[in-house]
C-alpha cells in the first residue's frame, strides 16, 4: 500500500466555488495537489492554489487562539478524507480539505494541468459533469462562506 498526503482547496467568492477541469483525470475538481517533503500543509494550500488558479487565498479555519509564542498553530482543515486512487496498486491519498477565500490575483488557466477553470454557483454544481463528492463539498463551502 502506498499513501500520499495531499490538499484540496474549495475557494468561494460571491456565492460561487472555483473548480478546475483536471487534464489528466478529465473531471472538475477543486485546486490541490501533493504536500512536498518538509512542506507545511498551509503552505501547500497557498502554493497549489496560486499555481493552478493565479489566486492568493486565505484559509478559513475555525480555530481557538493559542497563547504560546513558541508553538505555531496550523490552519485546521474542514476535514480529512481517504481516497482510493488506484485499485490495482492500492495507492491512496490522505486529503486535507480546506475552505478558502481569494484575497488577491486574477483567475488564470494553468494549461499544463487544466483544460478549464470556472466559478460554479450552487445550481451549476448540480450538473451531471460534477462528481457527487465535489458537488457535496462545493455546496458545503458555498453555504459556509456566505
Amino acid at each position: 500500500m502506498d499513501r500520499d498526503f495531499t490538499i484540496a482547496a474549495y475557494i468561494v467568492k460571491d456565492s460561487k466555488v472555483l473548480l478546475i477541469h483536471h487534464r489528466k483525470l478529465n473531471m472538475w475538481l477543486p485546486p490541490g495537489g501533493h504536500i512536498d517533503p518538509n512542506e507545511l500543509p498551509d503552505d501547500t494550500v497557498l502554493r497549489e492554489v496560486l499555481e493552478e488558479t493565479g489566486l492568493e487565498v486565505s484559509i478559513v479555519s475555525d480555530q481557538d487562539s493559542y497563547p504560546f509564542s513558541d508553538v505555531r498553530l496550523l490552519a485546521r482543515p474542514h476535514h480529512v478524507q481517504l481516497e482510493l486512487i488506484d485499485e490495482t496498486t492500492g495507492h491512496e491519498h490522505i486529503d486535507l480539505v480546506y475552505f478558502c477565500q481569494p484575497v488577491n490575483g486574477t483567475v488564470l488557466l494553468n494549461q499544463e494541468e487544466t483544460n478549464a477553470i470556472r466559478w460554479f454557483s450552487s445550481e451549476d454544481l448540480l450538473a451531471d459533469e460534477i462528481v457527487p463528492n465535489v458537488r457535496f463539498m462545493g455546496l458545503k463551502a458555498i453555504d459556509r462562506l456566505n
